[in-house]
């Protein structure tokens, strides 16, 4: 058994590395050998691989086994070439290469992380290996410049190579403009924004009016070439106007769009330094460079004032404005304001307030002309003065000067009398006038009373003098202490002070108590007929009032949140049942109020009519006697004012009749009291005898 290479024959490269012979099964042997060799790449020559035939040789009978063996050259030479710089909108090329290898080799572009289409070209070396040439075509745009250009080289998983090279990629500039519209006021600072993007970079220029504009002056600054704002400080009027960033290079210009600037001006105010009162002022409201439609309107504190207005047209068209405001000034102006108002058309308005500072002479007032005190106690003589500017006590509490007067002097009197005391009625003030507190908490209701001499004090409620041995009133005669306050505490309260020179009340102390809704009554029970209009009404007095009503039928809450639940009893099953409210304000919530609604039968309906009937006939008994209590009451007032008129009659008698001897005047007084009687009778009511009836009802 032989192992030989055949392309070319050769044995040299082969070393024997191992052979033997067993015996397989009886009468069956098998034999092999094995050789060691080392591949290259001339293996592959002539042919692009190499062939070795094994033979084996018995009983003169020969067999041959041909293999084939493909030796790989791994890649070298490695390159990329890429140009380097790209023109946006142009076509381009790269090439990558390796020079010599022998497997399946792959060459793949990349731009970023994207693949690129691209052809390859191969060609055979002499020693068989071969020279791939990978070139990728395509045309760029600005947004590629930056990007990372990559030849990946794949031999085998454990055999990758990369080569990458940033591209540059000249464009012409773009410019962008994030706002069109500025609204600024005058004198402030406004930065108009323009963003340019270039390769290479570019040179900007601002154009205003489609004039250039210089940025050399103070007022105006240029950022950085990426971001070219342009700052305007202290802005002008005269700087309102269209504006254009334009960018150039060697690809091109661009402009931006155009942004509009527009500037508010305002009226300058100028006042004289110093204001005497007594003296006019004159006063302006002053714009130096207005355009448009625009006014000036003076006010002083909110009265509009008449004022007097000129005009002018400066060189650049703009309106020179003076508005001019003569008043003429008192002490009490002092300290009041004068306002110009600017309106602009319907764009915006402006308004300028300056606080005048009116000089005048000291006035001194003294709030007490007359001290009575006790000799040997201290006493403090007081007096007040206003005065701009301030002023400089000439003497204390009795004169005082500033740069508008002489010394001005108010008379104190002071009188030094034995120990006295000063009576009068009682001061009551009440150092807080309202009071808010929940149910079931305490307050104290507070007045101060300051009297000579002592007073007494009373405590009324809306009106009502409050017992003071009421349970809840446990504090002292000043004060008020309501313990577990409930809602029927709420009202109007006043603490009253009495002494022998009069009596004082406080100002009205408001009490209000807040309490959790609560039902006027727990339970309904309610009785319709079917398709009867049915409304349940979740009845509560509350304080704060209620904020949300929670109603549910057979323990479901329903979607109505007012406190009027509508029922459609067209079905019955549906509409009859339990229902309940539940009332809820900032305090808390109410105990369930339960309404029980339930079918009307025959039966019902009949005691229903019984119970009306017996209401009716109640109610007429109950007309009936009261129409005989009042015409019986009638009658016996009558009959007693009948009876008193009699009984004057016949006092007035006897005062009037003439004196008589005692015996005579004995034996005739019945006769005269019957006569008079009967007389008295007769007038009122001739053959009718007189008795004194009373009815007890």
């Amino acid at each position: 058994m032989s192992l030989v290479k055949h392309n070319p024959p050769s044995t040299e490269l082969l070393t024997l590395s191992d052979s033997g012979t067993s015996e397989k099964m009886p009468g069956v042997w098998e034999s092999y050998i094995s050789y060691s060799f080392m591949p290259n790449r001339t293996m592959n020559t002539p042919k692009p691989f190499s062939e070795f035939v094994c033979t084996a040789t018995y009983l003169n009978e020969t067999t041959t086994m041909p293999n084939w063996l493909k030796v790989e050259v791994p890649p070298t030479g490695f390159n990329m070439t890429v140009s380097p710089v790209a023109v946006a909108g142009v076509k381009t090329f790269a090439m990558c290469e390796i020079v010599e290898g022998y497997g399946i080799i792959t060459l793949t572009w990349f731009l970023d992380s994207v693949e690129m289409n691209s052809t390859t070209n191969t060609t055979v070396n002499a020693d068989l290996t071969e020279h791939k040439v990978n070139t990728l075509e395509w045309t760029p745009t600005e947004y590629d410049h930056g990007k990372n250009l990559t030849c990946q080289l794949f031999y085998s998983p454990s055999y990758r190579r990369r080569i990458s090279s940033m591209l540059s990629v000249e464009f012409r500039p773009i410019v962008t403009t994030p706002s069109l519209k500025y609204s600024v006021n005058e004198s402030t600072t406004v930065c108009l924004r323009c963003n340019v993007k270039s390769y290479p970079a570019s040179t900007i220029t601002w154009t205003k009016d489609n004039k250039p504009l210089s940025v050399e002056s103070g007022r105006y600054h240029l950022g950085r070439a990426s971001e070219p704002t342009l700052t305007i400080s202290n802005v002008m009027v005269t700087d309102r106007g269209k504006y254009i960033c334009s960018a150039t290079n060697i690809r091109g210009t661009t402009k931006s769009k155009e942004i509009v600037l527009d500037v508010k001006f305002k009226p300058r105010v100028t006042i004289p330094p110093v204001l005497v009162a007594g003296r006019k002022m004159s006063a302006t409201c002053e714009v130096l460079h207005g355009y448009g439609s625009f006014s000036l309107t003076w006010y002083f504190e909110s009265v509009r004032m008449n004022s007097s207005t000129t005009t002018s047209v400066n060189a650049d068209l703009t309106k020179h404005v003076v508005n001019t405001l003569e008043l003429k000034l008192a002490r009490e102006d002092n300290k009041k304001i004068v306002t110009c108002k600017l309106i602009h058309t319907d764009k915006y308005k402006r308004m300028i307030s300056r606080t005048l500072i009116v000089e005048y002479s000291p006035i001194v007032t003294a709030p007490s002309l007359n001290y009575t005190v006790e000799e040997g106690s201290s006493v403090s003589l007081e007096c007040n003065v206003r005065s701009e500017p301030p002023s400089t006590i000439v003497e204390p509490c009795r004169g005082a000067v500033n740069n508008h007067s002489f010394p001005l002097f108010t008379k104190l009197l002071l009188q030094i009398l034995p120990l006295i005391a000063i009576t009068d009625s009682p001061i009551v003030t009440a150092p807080s006038l309202n009071y808010t507190v929940e149910e079931g908490s305490s307050v104290s209701l507070e007045c101060n009373v300051r009297s000579e001499p002592p007073s007494t004090t009373v405590w009324t409620k809306d009106d009502v003098p409050i017992d003071r041995d009421t349970t809840k009133m446990v504090s002292g005669p000043t004060s008020r202490t309501i313990s577990n306050v409930t809602e029927m505490d709420k009202g109007k309260y006043i603490c009253s002070a009495t002494n022998d020179h009069g009596t004082t009340k406080s100002e009205d102390i408001i009490l209000d108590v807040k309490y959790f809704p609560k039902p006027d009554s727990i339970v309904h029970e309610l009785v319709f007929l079917v398709g009867d209009t049915v409304s349940l009404t979740c009845s509560v007095k509350a304080n704060p009032a209620v904020t949300k009503f929670v109603w549910k039928h057979g323990g479901k809450t329903l979607p109505e949140t007012g406190g009027i639940l509508p029922i459609d009893t067209s079905k019955p099953k549906q509409a009859f049942g339990n229902y309940t409210c539940e009332a809820t304000n900032p305090v808390g919530t109410s105990k369930p109020i339960v309404f029980t609604v339930s079918e009307m039968t025959e039966g019902s309906l009949k005691i229903i009519h019984s119970i009306q009937d017996f209401k009716l006939m109640t109610a007429v008994l109950v007309l009936v006697g009261c129409f005989a209590f009042i015409g019986i009451g009638a009658v016996t007032w009558k009959i007693r004012q009948k009876h008193k008129r009699r009984q004057e009659i016949s006092k007035q008698t006897e005062e009037n009749e003439p004196a008589l001897p005692q015996g005579e005047n004995e034996r005739n007084a019945p006769e005269l009291a019957d006569n008079a009687n009967s007389e008295s009778a007769n007038e009122s009511h001739p053959g009718i005898e007189l008795k004194e009836i009373s009815f007890t009802v």
